[in-house]
């Protein structure tokens, strides 16, 4: 019987380690205290830095917009409340691809919350007012610039007409090495956001390891010089540009095996020692990090099957790592970096913050990979005396067949587990909270009357009961009943 480690030795034709999602969030580094948006507006020639000149502004930046969707003939979309606007974006993401058509493809508007700056008088005579400027929350019009870019393919920057103006930028590391591939001739066939299969392994290897810092802040800097600014190019030459910082960073390991039944195999096998991988002591050896009763979040590991692909999620403070079976064929194995402060690197993108990045997420992928794997082939007793919970997610992985309710004995030995209180199918969730093993066992009703009270009233509380006057109703007076005395 194949071990877990020869399953990915002997079973899969290619691996791939590279960038996946990536979120960044550009900022005007001069307009993030009060006294610098005021400096802002005395250097646009303004005398007085009114409120309502940051909204003359915005109004003029909309304007551009709109220009800027009449020149080059791109549609526009008004996003409701419930809308996906990933796979409303596609079809035009489609529709671009089969012209051939590179740039703008679609502007989505929509109302979200987000911080500005917000003005207001705070005394100073009628000739020299002052202003008082405060961070807030309000819902503005977010536009979404889609664009089919030649070198990273479907990308998006997301931007609104309120003062510090900031903007959301939106790549793909996988689709950015699929364009490179494809210009040096070298033949792939594609995976869902990944790759399935390819004739170079090392060049496609190569390729992957060459995205770098360097080439987001090409791909920003090319598209604000085209994409319509709220800055002029005198604010420019002044230093009010953007600068670019981390919101979200994927790094993915991805091994596709020769036939569905070894990936399949390859988790039934796993499933048992990553239900432990939650707990405290299991999150510092995958991260590498110090976990003590200070550390924030919670420690929990999810088993989540939706069909026939299961996922398995581990957490640590804001960022995670998980492992999924991808379209059957392919398992992924994902750190996804939502505050780079975790492990101690700043936020800027920058080319040795990009690289520590990385350097950690294929550290904590390997270690996830490599973690309590036992190389003895498990038998199918081993699997069924595993726990209900492995049993459930295994069951997923196996083809569709009729399976029998468990039935709970009266009184279990241990709580029962939370998605079974829910009542949720197998087939569609199955949540491992470790915080359950950590319940006590309950104990059996005592059928004795309950004790006394074992802490009575001191003599001190006693005497001031005894001691606090009854208060009586208060008795009104007649009016009538009054002495009237002359003055």
């Amino acid at each position: 019987m194949a071990t877990i480690s020869s399953l990915l030795a002997d079973h899969v034709t290619l691996r791939v380690r590279s960038v996946d999602r990536l979120f960044l969030q550009g900022y005007v580094p001069r307009l993030m205290t009060q006294g610098q948006v005021i400096r802002f507006l005395l250097d646009r020639g303004f005398p007085i830095p009114s409120p309502a000149l940051l909204g003359k502004i915005g109004r003029g930046y909309v304007q551009a917009i709109d220009r800027f969707r009449l020149e080059h003939d791109v549609p526009i979309v008004h996003f409701k409340k419930g809308d996906v606007k990933e796979e409303i974006a596609r079809e035009y993401f489609k529709r671009a691809e089969r012209d051939g058509r590179f740039g703008v493809v679609l502007i989505g508007v929509v109302q979200e919350r987000t911080s500005a700056w917000r003005g207001w008088r705070d005394g100073g005579p009628d000739g020299h007012p002052h202003f008082e400027y405060r961070r807030q929350s309000i819902f503005p019009n977010n536009y979404y610039f889609y664009i089919r870019d030649p070198q990273w393919g479907p990308a998006f920057i997301k931007t609104i007409a309120y003062a510090p103006w900031p903007v959301w930028v939106y790549l793909n590391g996988h689709e950015w090495a699929k364009r490179q591939a494809a210009t040096q001739g070298i033949d792939f066939a594609a995976l869902d956001n990944g790759f399935a299969a390819c004739d170079d392994a090392d060049a496609l290897a190569v390729i992957c390891g060459r995205l770098s810092a360097g080439d987001v802040h090409a791909f920003f800097d090319r598209w604000q010089a085209r994409l319509p600014s709220p800055f002029t190019a005198q604010d420019r030459a002044r230093g009010y540009g953007y600068d670019l910082a981390f919101r979200q960073l994927e790094i993915s390991d991805t091994r596709v095996f020769d036939r569905p039944a070894a990936g399949r195999a390859w988790f039934e096998r796993t499933l048992p020692d990553q239900l432990t991988l939650g707990r405290p002591d299991q999150i510092a050896v995958v991260f590498a990090r110090r976990v003590t009763r200070s550390t924030p979040g919670r420690f929990h590991t999810k088993v989540i099957t939706r069909g026939v692909e299961p996922s398995i999620q581990v957490h640590y403070r804001a960022s995670k790592v998980k492992q999924y079976f991808k379209e059957g064929r392919a398992l992924r194995t994902e750190t996804t970096v939502n505050d780079t402060r975790d492990f101690g690197i700043g936020r800027r993108v920058t080319s040795e913050n990009w690289d520590a990045l990385l350097q950690i997420g294929h550290q904590i992928n390997q270690r996830l990979l490599t973690a309590r794997r036992p190389d003895k082939p498990q038998s199918p007793r081993a699997h069924r005396r595993a726990d209900p919970r492995l049993r459930a997610a295994a069951d997923d992985l196996r083809p569709a067949a009729p399976t029998p309710q468990r039935v709970h004995p009266a009184n279990p030995p241990h709580p029962p587990l939370r998605a079974d209180q829910r009542g949720i199918p197998t087939g569609r969730l199955l949540h491992q909270d470790l915080h359950a093993d950590r319940q006590p066992v309950p104990r059996r009703t005592r059928s004795h009357p309950p004790q006394r009270d074992r802490h009575p009233l001191t003599t001190r509380q006693l005497l001031a009961r005894l001691r606090t006057p009854t208060r009586r109703p208060h008795r009104r007076r007649c009016p009538h009943s009054l002495k009237m005395t002359r003055p």
